[in-house]
C-alpha cells in the first residue's frame, strides 16, 4: 500500500477509475460485475498483482447478474437456467445447449388463454378459436388435446386435436348414435335414416332423412323432382324435357313453321325445311321463306343488294331483276350484279360482248382510248413547252405557260428541233436531229448542249425529220421518221436500248398509244394505221384525209375523254382536228374545230383543263382552242414570237 495514500484514499482513486474507463478489475472479469463485489478487496488483490478467473459455486454467487442468476457448477458460469431444474416461465423451456430460455411451454400453466388462432410457437392446424389448453411437454408447445379425455363427448384426440368421432370409451352426446365410429342423428342422417346404415337414395340428386324417413333433398342439375315421388328421384332432365324445360311444370308451346325444342333449360323451336326465324320473335316462329325473300335470300340477313341492279330471290340465290341507267349484267354472275357500264367498258362498248378490241377503250358508249397512266394530264401539272424547229446546231426551248415566253432549255439540234412530249413519269423529253437522230431529257432546262442523250443514232443512214413521240404503259417511247418517204418507227426502251419496229411507214408523222395498239399517221398514204404492239400486225384505222409526202401534220392526242383526235386536212372540209374515235372513212366527215392557218408538222398537246395548243408554223405563234361547256372553241393566239415553232406540249 502506498504510504502516502491511506485506505480510504484508494478506495476514492479506483471508483476514480472506474468513471475514466480505466477500472481495476480481475482479468476477464466485467467492470460492472467487479464493481458490484467487496471494493475493498478487489482494491487489494488489484493492487497486490493478477487475480484468479472468477467461478461461481452456488446460485448465491450469481445474484448480482440481472438475467444470469443460476450457477452451472460444472463450468463455474452463471446462465439464465438450466434443463435440470427449469426456472423459466411457463411459456417458455430452458433450452439445454445454451442454458437459456426460450419460447414454448413446459408445463399446462404456459398454455393458459392460448387459442388456435391466437399463436403459440407450432401448434396443430386446429379450429379457429379453439383453446389449446394443454402443453405437449416434448415437443413444448400448446395443443388441444393429449388424449381422449381431454377431448369433449363426440370427439377423438388424434394428433393432439379434438376431432369428430366416438368409441366406447368416448360415448356420443345426447340424441346421438354412435355408428360407423361417428356421432349421428338418426332423425337426420341420410346414411343412418332411422337406423345405423340405413342409406337414403335418389337417383339423379341428393337424398335427405327427416324425421328418419328417406327424401329427396336436392336434384343434381340439370335435373328435378316434378312429380314429388321420392323412389324415383328426380326424374325430370329440365334442359330437354318439353313438359318440365328449365324448371318443373314450364311446358314449351308451339310455334308456326316449326318443331318445338328444349334445348339447355330453353324452349325453343327448329325451323321446317325452306323456313327461317329472321325477326328474332319466337311469337310468329319461323315467318321468313327463304326460296323468295329479297331481304332474308337462302339465310336470315342475305340481303339482295346488287351492284347496279334492282336484285330478285329466285329458289334461295339473288338474281339480276333490272339493271340500273347505262349498267348491265354481261358476265350473267349475280354476285356483282349489273357490273359492265355500257358507256365506259372496253369490253362491253354500247350492248354486251361488243368489245374495243383496237383502242381498248370504251368512250360514252363507243370505242375509244385512254390516256396511258402518265400521260398529260398527270403527272404533269400543266406548264406549256415550246421549241424552235430549224435551229443550225442547238434548238431553244422556251417555256409558255400564260402566254408569255420563257428560256427554258437548250440542246444540240442537228437543224431540227422536233416532238416534246411529258411522258408517263412526269419527264420532259425533246428530240432532234442531232447524233443521227437523238432523246434528251431536258426536264430540269438549262443549257444540255454538252450533255449525254437518252438515246441516239435512232435512224442513222435515213434520218429526215423525226416528227412523233408516244410513250406506253411499260415505258417504252416510240419515235417517228418523217418527210422521208418510207421509214421506220424506233421503239426506245426504257433502258434506253433502241430497236426499229418491222414495218416501213409512208412519210409516218404523228404516233399515239392506246393499251395495246400503237397508232401511226401515214403522210403519203393519209391514213391512220393500227399496229399491234404484241403481235406486230397493222391495220388501217382511219382513211379519207390528204396524202402528202412532206408539209403534212397528221399529229395525233387523245384528250381527257378518250376520244382521238388528228389534226390533217381533207378534200372537202380543209384543215382542222378531226375525231376519229371510232375509225372508219374521213373523206367526206367535218372537224370538231377547223384550223384555218397555215399546216405542216404542227405538233399538238393538251392541258389539264383539254385545252387543246397547235404549234404554229414560220409565223411564230402558238394557238390554242379552248374546251367548253364540252367542245372546243374557235382556234385563238396563245403566244406569239417564237419562230418556225412546230413543237409543244405539257410539261411538269
Amino acid at each position: 500500500m502506498d504510504a502516502r495514500c491511506p485506505p480510504w484514499c484508494l478506495l476514492l482513486l479506483g471508483l476514480a477509475g472506474c468513471f475514466k474507463g480505466s477500472a481495476v478489475v480481475r482479468p476477464g472479469r466485467d467492470a460492472g460485475r467487479d464493481t458490484g463485489r467487496d471494493t475493498g478487496q478487489d482494491l487489494g488483490q488489484d493492487l497486490g498483482g493478477p487475480e484468479a478467473p472468477f467461478r461461481c459455486a452456488t446460485d448465491t454467487d450469481c445474484a448480482a447478474e440481472p438475467s444470469r442468476r443460476v450457477c452451472h457448477a460444472p463450468s463455474g458460469a452463471c446462465v439464465e437456467c438450466l434443463a435440470a431444474r427449469d426456472t423459466c416461465a411457463p411459456t417458455h423451456h430452458c433450452d439445454d445447449a445454451g442454458r437459456v430460455c426460450v419460447p414454448g411451454c413446459r408445463a399446462d400453466d404456459g398454455c393458459r388463454g392460448v387459442t388456435a388462432d391466437a399463436g403459440a410457437g407450432d401448434v396443430p392446424e386446429t379450429s379457429s378459436g379453439r383453446a389449446l389448453a394443454r402443453c405437449e411437454v416434448p415437443a413444448h408447445r400448446c395443443v388441444e388435446c393429449l388424449g381422449h379425455p381431454d377431448c369433449p363427448a363426440g370427439m377423438l384426440c388424434q394428433g393432439r386435436e379434438c376431432v369428430p368421432g366416438c368409441k366406447g370409451a368416448q360415448p356420443c352426446p345426447a340424441g346421438l348414435m354412435c355408428c360407423g365410429g361417428g356421432c349421428v342423428s338418426l332423425r337426420e342422417n341420410s346414411a343412418h335414416c332411422g337406423a345405423c346404415d340405413n342409406v337414403c337414395a335418389a337417383p339423379n340428386g341428393t337424398p335427405a332423412c327427416r324425421a328418419g324417413r328417406c327424401e329427396v333433398g336436392a336434384c343434381s342439375a340439370p335435373y328435378g323432382d316434378c312429380n314429388g315421388e321420392p323412389r324415383d328421384g328426380c326424374e325430370a332432365h329440365t334442359l330437354t324435357d318439353l313438359a318440365h324445360c328449365g324448371g318443373c311444370g314450364q311446358r314449351c308451346p308451339g310455334r308456326p313453321h316449326a318443331t318445338v325444342t328444349c334445348a339447355a333449360g330453353v324452349c325453343g323451336f327448329t325451323c321446317d325445311e325452306g323456313h327461317a326465324d329472321c325477326d328474332g320473335d319466337a311469337a310468329n316462329g319461323c315467318e321468313v321463306e327463304l326460296a323468295t325473300s329479297v331481304s332474308h335470300c337462302g339465310r336470315c340477313g342475305a340481303r339482295c343488294a346488287l351492284p347496279g341492279a334492282e336484285a330478285r330471290c329466285v329458289a334461295g340465290a339473288c338474281a339480276v331483276g333490272t339493271c340500273l341507267g347505262t349498267l348491265a349484267d354481261c358476265d350473267r354472275d349475280a354476285r356483282n350484279g349489273c357490273e359492265a357500264d355500257l358507256q365506259r367498258d372496253p369490253r362491253n362498248c354500247a350492248a354486251c360482248g361488243t368489245a374495243c378490241a383496237t383502242l381498248g377503250a370504251c368512250v360514252q358508249g363507243a370505242c375509244g382510248c385512254r390516256p396511258p397512266p402518265g400521260a398529260a394530264p398527270t403527272p404533269l401539272t400543266g406548264r406549256i413547252f415550246a421549241g424552235l424547229s430549224f435551229p443550225p446546231t442547238v434548238a431553244d426551248v422556251f417555256e409558255v405557260t400564260g402566254g408569255t415566253t420563257r428560256p427554258f432549255a437548250r440542246v444540240p439540234a442537228g437543224g431540227w428541233l422536233g416532238p416534246l412530249h411529258g411522258t408517263r413519269d412526269g419527264r420532259l423529253l425533246a428530240a432532234t436531229n442531232a447524233l443521227g437522230g437523238s432523246l434528251w431529257d431536258v426536264t430540269a432546262g438549262g443549257d444540255l448542249t454538252g450533255a449525254r442523250p437518252l438515246a441516239r443514232d435512232l435512224f442513222t443512214g435515213s434520218l429526215a425529220y423525226i416528227e412523233g413521240l408516244a410513250n406506253d404503259e411499260d415505258g417504252n417511247l416510240f419515235l417517228s421518221n418523217g418527210d422521208g418517204g418510207r421509214q421506220r418507227v424506233v421503239r426506245v426502251s426504257s433502258a434506253g436500248a433502241a430497236s426499229p419496229l418491222p414495218g416501213m411507214y409512208d412519210n409516218p408523222t404523228g404516233l399515239w398509244v392506246c393499251g395495246r395498239v400503237l397508232l401511226i399517221s401515214e403522210g403519203g398514204a393519209g391514213r391512220v394505221l393500227s399496229h399491234d404492239l404484241v403481235t406486230g400486225v397493222d391495220t388501217p384505222y382511219a382513211r379519207g384525209f390528204r396524202p402528202a409526202g412532206t408539209h403534212i401534220s397528221g399529229q395525233l392526242h387523245v384528250d381527257h375523254r378518250g376520244r382521238v383526235l388528228v389534226l390533217w386536212s381533207t378534200a372537202a372540209a380543209g384543215t382542222g382536228l378531226f375525231d376519229i374515235t371510232g375509225g372508219g372513212d374521213f373523206a367526206t366527215a367535218r372537224p370538231v374545230v377547223p384550223y384555218p392557218f397555215a399546216i405542216d408538222v404542227n405538233q399538238i398537246a393538251i392541258d389539264a383543263s383539254n385545252n387543246i395548243y397547235v404549234a404554229g408554223d414560220g409565223g411564230g405563234v402558238l394557238y390554242v382552242s379552248r374546251f367548253r361547256a364540252g367542245a372546243f372553241a374557235p382556234f385563238e393566239v396563245f403566244a406569239r414570237g417564237l419562230g418556225d415553232t412546230e413543237s409543244v406540249a405539257v410539261g411538269p
